[in-house]
C-alpha cells in the first residue's frame, strides 16, 4: 500500500495505470485503454488479466507482441460495483486504468495485506463512469516466492479484516450483505483450507483456533451475520463454538 500511496502522490498524468514489479502488460495496452477513455470520456477503463506461472510469460509476451486484434469496448452500469460483484469478479487495481482525477483523496490501506481489495471495490462504488475491454491485456504472474503466498495466518487475518472495516464504513447496507455473501465467505473459506493444511497437529490447532477467533469478531463487531454464511458453514461454526465450550 505504501509504495502505491506515494505513487499517487507523485503523479502528475492524466491518466494512472498500477502495475506490479513481476507482471507485464500487452504491448498496445495503453492505446487501447486510453483510447477508449477519450472516445468514451469514461473515469475509468477496465480489463481483464490473464494467469500465468513464471514458466509461461515468455509464450505469452511473444503471443501478445503479434496479437493486432483490436478490443470491443463495453459500458458499464452507472455503479460498476454492481457488474463486478454480480459477475463474481474480484477487481484488482492494476485491472484498471483510472484517470487520475477521480483518485483524489483515495489511498490505500497500509501496513496490511489484501489493501488492494477494499480500494478497488471502494472506488468502483462511487459514481463514476465506466467502460470495460472484453480482452486480456494485463499478466499476472503467480509467484509462489512472493509476499502474498508466503505471509503468515495471522497476517492474512489481519488484511481481510481491514478491508471488512474500511468497506463497511464506505458501502449501504445492501451491498455491504451483497460480499459478506460472496468474496468475505471465499476470504473466510481461504483461511479456514490454509489452517487446516499446516502438518504439525498441535499448530494445525492453533491455527483453527485464529480463524474461528476471527468470525467470533465478525459477529460480534456485527461485520458479518449468520444469514451470510451457506449451511455448511453454520454447521462448522456450531461444532466449532461447540468445542471451545467443551474444551474450556
Amino acid at each position: 500500500g505504501a509504495a502505491r500511496n506515494a505513487a499517487l502522490r507523485l503523479a502528475r498524468g492524466d491518466y494512472v495505470l498500477m502495475v506490479d514489479a513481476d507482471d507485464f502488460i500487452h504491448p498496445r495496452l495503453l492505446e487501447f485503454a486510453v483510447g477508449a477513455a477519450e472516445s468514451w470520456r469514461s473515469d475509468f477503463v477496465a480489463f481483464d488479466y490473464r494467469k500465468v506461472s513464471s514458466e509461461e510469460v515468455g509464450g505469452v509476451v511473444a503471443e501478445w507482441a503479434y496479437d493486432q486484434e483490436v478490443p470491443q469496448v463495453v459500458p458499464l452500469p452507472s455503479c460498476a460495483f454492481d457488474w463486478f460483484v454480480g459477475t463474481r469478479r474480484t477487481p484488482t487495481p492494476w485491472q484498471i486504468l483510472y484517470r487520475r482525477s477521480t483518485l483524489s483523496g483515495r489511498f490505500f490501506p497500509e501496513g496490511v495485506i489484501y489493501e488492494d481489495v477494499p480500494f478497488t471495490l471502494s472506488y468502483l462504488y462511487a459514481p463514476h463512469r465506466g467502460v470495460r475491454l472484453d480482452r486480456s491485456l494485463y499478466g499476472y504472474v503467480s509467484v509462489k516466492s512472493s509476499t502474498t503466498h508466503k505471509t503468515s495466518l495471522a497476517r492474512r487475518i489481519a488484511g481481510y479484516e481491514t478491508g471488512m472495516r474500511m468497506l463497511k464504513g464506505e458501502l449501504d447496507l445492501r451491498r455491504y450483505r451483497q460480499l459478506s455473501r460472496t468474496e468475505f465467505t471465499l476470504w473466510i473459506r481461504d483461511l479456514s483450507r490454509r489452517a487446516n493444511a499446516v502438518p504439525k497437529p498441535s499448530e494445525r490447532v492453533v491455527a483453527r483456533s485464529e480463524v474461528n477467533a476471527f468470525v467470533g469478531r465478525l459477529f460480534r463487531e456485527k461485520l458479518m451475520a449468520w444469514g451470510d454464511f451457506r449451511m455448511s458453514w453454520r454447521i462448522r461454526l456450531l461444532l466449532a463454538m461447540f468445542w471451545g465450550r467443551c474444551r474450556g
